[in-house]
């Protein structure tokens, strides 16, 4: 017997957990305009910044078109002797299953029988005839894939991942798409732009109530901390902070795409074009960032040189909300 539960790739990756919820709701047609209302609010934090896990991520709302439910793992060992027959019935019964596992014990992982260390991993189907699993994680080589690991594998790295120091690596998800009564906001987006432009987050406080971290700096106000970051790193470019800003610019291009075909926008080419210019440019950054690690690059060209295009970017940036504000007060 076997159960392969819809997985699409999601744009949105660089963390795994986004990326996993993502590539969920892709699957359903209703959340597409939910998408597009989210993903635009970046936020960091101001103080204490790390320079081995640097913490720029998106401001979003929780996606409304799951349902979670949330167990411990002693909590499933306790029904179960074998929590691959847990699974198993839960996916059977449409539920993904989210939880932490050890990856020394994947392989097509850098960890693999080399230390133990926790990730979140993601359980969209299993064949009980090849006795694996399909899961869905970054392999070895940073890659955002779907991917089949044996049941004796994953076994060994669900149970020996857990620590007392943090419960959610102790923890099993189960999660299942819901049908939801969503209303498009066309206003919703236009505030959060705003916002961005003004270094703000409230008009996901005056929307859904969500409150304003102080101790955060959002939208514009992240390429100073994003600055200070490159001026002070000195041993390992973070490429998540690099890819997720590229990932925030190539959602503005398809927003602009979708918004137009709504009906909220029109004459649209030079947004289009302007938006495509930044998108390479965030490219160029990112790539940059992968390359000077590769070739252990810390020095003041390097520097200089990511401090230029993050200004650039955004400068850009800037300049095609303005004036995608502008054209969307046109309309609405």
């Amino acid at each position: 017997m076997k159960k392969l539960l819809p997985f699409i790739v999601p744009p949105i990756r660089t963390f795994n957990y986004i990326g996993c919820e993502l590539g969920i709701t892709s699957t359903i047609e209703e959340s597409i305009p939910w998408y597009h209302m989210n993903y635009i609010q970046l936020c960091c934090p101001k103080k204490n910044l790390n320079l081995e896990d640097h913490k720029l991520v998106f401001s979003s709302l929780v996606n409304p078109f799951l349902s979670r439910t949330y167990l411990t793992k002693s909590f499933v060992e306790d029904i179960t002797e074998d929590p691959i027959q847990f699974i198993i019935v839960s996916l059977n019964h449409g539920y993904y299953v989210s939880t932490y596992i050890n990856e020394y014990f994947l392989p097509n992982r850098w960890a693999y029988y080399s230390e133990s260390f926790f990730h979140d991993i993601l359980v969209i189907g299993y064949d009980d005839d090849e006795k694996i699993l399909n899961v869905v994680a970054y392999n070895r080589e940073g890659q955002f894939v779907t991917e089949k690991v044996s049941y004796d594998n994953f076994r060994d790295g669900f149970i020996f991942c857990s620590t007392k120091d943090n419960a959610s690596q102790s923890t099993l998800g189960l999660i299942i798409p819901r049908k939801e009564d969503f209303h498009f906001n066309i206003l919703f987006i236009l505030n959060q732009m705003e916002d961005f432009l003004n270094g703000k987050n409230d008009a996901q406080f005056k929307y859904f109530n969500i409150p304003i971290n102080e101790q955060d700096a959002y939208g514009k106000d992240v390429y100073e901390y994003i600055l200070s970051y490159i001026k002070a790193n000195t041993t390992f470019w973070d490429k998540r902070v690099f890819r997720l800003l590229l990932e925030h610019k190539a959602a503005l291009l398809e927003r602009i795409k979708f918004l137009t075909k709504m009906g909220y926008l029109n004459n649209i080419d030079d947004l289009i074009i302007n938006s495509e210019k930044l998108v390479k440019t965030a490219t160029i950054v990112f790539n940059s960032t992968l390359k000077f690690n590769i070739t252990n690059a810390f020095g003041t060209y390097e520097k200089d040189k990511l401090s230029v295009l993050i200004k650039q970017i955004e400068q850009q940036e800037e300049d095609i909300l303005k004036n995608l504000i502008l054209k969307i007060k046109q309309i609405v």
